[in-house]
């Protein structure tokens, strides 16, 4: 029972705009310090991912980004929130993304997610297994992650076709007043 606890709270660590969109900026949460790192969030209606951060001080290079759009300082939480464009390169995959069709995400993207994630992808653990994160085998609908699934729920029926949920309200962030 472990391991099947680990595995989801590992899947479920950050939102998937993390694992999937921060990559197509060439970045994921060790851009802004792993420990200063809250998670990544969308704007609905508009191509632009925000990252919630502990204090942006601690980021100081992600201002140089080329899609960096600004910051909010949160005084209730006591966080920023960095604002970045999508680039239009990325509109049919971000689609797919809000989609949940993540396995018909282009070649490029995908590869880009995998690359710069930061996640496990067919690293060798201490037996020597290969060893992949579960958000990078729904890429590809990964059979392993199907049977991983199914010990877990006990059948099909509740899995999604692409093996992880469509994006969900918690990948989504309300900026409309404070953009204003």
């Amino acid at each position: 029972m472990r391991t099947m606890d680990q595995f989801l709270i590992t899947l479920n660590e950050y939102n998937l705009c993390t694992w999937y969109v921060l990559p197509w900026l060439g970045m994921n949460f060790n851009s802004f310090g792993k420990e200063n790192f809250i998670n990544s969030y969308l704007i609905r209606g508009a191509m632009k991912v925000v990252t919630k951060v502990l204090d942006k001080e601690l980021c100081p290079a992600v201002a140089e980004h080329p899609n960096f759009r600004g910051s909010l300082y949160r005084a209730e939480e006591q966080t920023t929130l960095l604002v970045f464009n999508i680039p239009e390169m990325w509109t049919e995959d971000y689609r797919k993304f809000l989609d949940g069709k993540y396995s018909q995400m282009s070649e490029e993207a995908k590869s880009r997610i995998r690359r710069i994630s930061g996640l496990r992808y067919e690293e060798k653990n201490d037996k020597g297994e290969l060893i992949t994160h579960a958000a990078l085998m729904a890429l590809d609908r990964h059979p392993s992650l199907r049977k991983k699934w199914l010990e877990i729920l006990g059948s099909d029926t509740q899995l999604p076709e692409e093996l992880i949920s469509v994006p969900g309200d918690q990948c989504f962030i309300n900026l409309e007043e404070e953009l204003n």
